[in-house]
């Protein structure tokens, strides 16, 4: 109980500074609304009386000064508007284990349950979306992943099973890991014990809020599982690329570096275009082939092609594109459900001036590609 009432005294004094930094953030705000307007009052002057003429020059680098002011403390807000939709994973793995212990007693078998990483936050929504199909995985091991105590001790092992759930932050994601070292069964088909359905939910989770799940079996071993989840649902990063005259967005987390080539130095490779990039080959792909974007090909005089490397963690591909405009902070909008399962598109966002870019999925991207 003590200890309850630690933590609970703990968040409440996070929230409290959590608050007080918005709440400065919002002065500074208000402020710099008042230099603006000022501002805007004398560039009227300017613009009325050909005295103020000479001023110019330096209220546009006072312009200058407050527009790098604005952005800074905009960005600062962004970040604090972020930690406070964060929660730690404290509270959320507790409601694992209390859902999990039940049926752990009703199927008799002995399991010890492991959670680290509890200290991790993620974004509030994003957990309740979890919470629901996360507890089904964890029923499944329990009911379909795990021997019995009778069955382990025939088998040469500690009569208790060890589950771990294990968080751990990488990057602008936070890696969920669920271990254990059962039969190694969880996640093969079996229809009558609704594991499928389960695995499907938890997967159409997490390519809804851009993130993605890989499962590791290994017969008489265990099972891992793996979850890469976003921190956020508010911004993502991303780096802004033109194909055909459309601007798309591909999330910055999961590339890897930018390639510019000469197309002298393509090959093919089964009918795959390739180039050799440090003693490998690595695909290109033309997203107008590989999932079927509209757009004619835009001839390039130079001779040379640029390309956005792309991961899922495993595999890499190059994505040629006609332009690169730069990196920018975006509000990925999810697709109507007419568009849901365009593959290699998972959203899209409305970018500063007004247009419209396709979000890139690249785990779909991939996957199109190695299905080809």
């Amino acid at each position: 109980m003590k200890k309850d009432n630690e933590q609970s005294e703990t968040k409440d004094a996070l929230g409290v500074q959590k608050l007080e930094r918005l709440i400065n953030l919002s002065g500074e705000l208000i402020a710099l609304r008042g230099q603006f307007s000022r501002l805007v009052t004398v560039f009227e002057s300017g613009i009325t009386d050909p005295a103020h003429t000479n001023d110019l020059p330096a209220n546009v680098r006072k312009l200058d000064e407050l527009t790098s002011m604005l952005a800074k403390v905009s960005s600062d807000m962004q970040s604090q508007v972020m930690h406070v939709k964060m929660t730690p994973l404290r509270t959320f793995f507790a409601s694992l284990e209390e859902s999990l212990r039940p049926h752990i007693t009703a199927a008799g078998k002995e399991v010890i349950l492991r959670f680290e990483g509890e200290q991790e936050e993620l974004d509030r929504v994003i957990i309740t979306l979890l919470q629901e199909p996360v507890t089904r995985i964890l029923e499944t091991i329990v009911a379909n992943g795990i021997e019995t105590p009778a069955e382990r001790q025939r088998a040469g092992k500690p009569a208790a099973v060890t589950v771990r759930v294990a968080a751990t932050h990488k990057g602008n994601n936070i890696c969920i890991e669920i271990a254990d070292d059962g039969s190694g069964r969880v996640g093969t088909a079996n229809e009558d014990t609704g594991e499928d359905e389960n695995l499907t939910r938890i997967t159409d989770v997490l390519t809804g809020i851009n993130g993605s799940i890989d499962i590791a079996r290994t017969p008489g071993r265990g099972t891992v599982i793996t979850m890469q989840i976003p921190l956020s649902l508010a911004i993502t990063k991303v780096l802004l690329v033109v194909i055909s005259g459309q601007a798309y967005a591909i999330p910055v987390e999961s590339i890897t570096e930018i390639l510019k080539v000469g197309r002298d130095e393509l090959y093919s490779v089964e009918g795959t275009t390739a180039v050799k990039l440090r003693e490998h080959a690595l695909s290109l792909v033309d997203l107008r082939e590989g999932i079927r974007i509209r757009g004619e090909k835009r001839p390039d005089e130079q001779g040379t092609i640029k390309a956005v490397v792309i991961t899922n963690g495993t595999t890499q591909i190059g994505i040629m594109v006609d332009d690169l405009i730069g990196e920018d902070d975006v509000v990925i909008k999810q697709l109507s459900v007419h568009f849901k399962n365009v593959c290699g598109i998972n959203g899209a966002s409305v970018l500063g001036d007004g247009k419209v870019a396709l979000v890139i999925d690249p785990a779909g991207v991939i996957d199109s590609v190695a299905q080809a």
